[in-house]
């Protein structure tokens, strides 16, 4: 995940069971690192994207399916609502809000 992701102090996370945003590339990180830590198998798609684009910046809205297999063999699927936000920097799309 690391490479998609802008890697500075305006990096934000919002996920519905959040009780608050993380902001700061090192707090995204740290949710990611304890997710590929905690599951043995992670697939992320997302069903009838919408995508706009204005200069240097694009976000995508649409529903995000997420299917993962804990270590312990349980199986979590869910699907939430998203808007992903991304900014063009050095002809890279890189995501900065999600």
């Amino acid at each position: 995940m690391e490479p998609l992701w802008a890697h500075d102090d305006r990096v934000t996370m919002i996920r519905p069971s959040f009780k608050t945003a993380l902001v700061g590339w090192d707090a995204v990180r740290k949710i990611w690192v304890e997710a590929f830590t905690r599951n043995s198998e992670i697939s992320i798609s997302m069903d009838s994207p919408v995508v706009s684009v204005t200069d240097n910046v694009g976000w995508v809205v649409g529903i995000e399916r997420a299917h993962m297999r804990r270590a312990s063999g349980e199986v979590v699927d869910s699907a939430v609502l998203t808007t992903r936000v991304f900014e063009k920097r050095d002809s890279r799309w890189l995501l900065g809000k999600l």
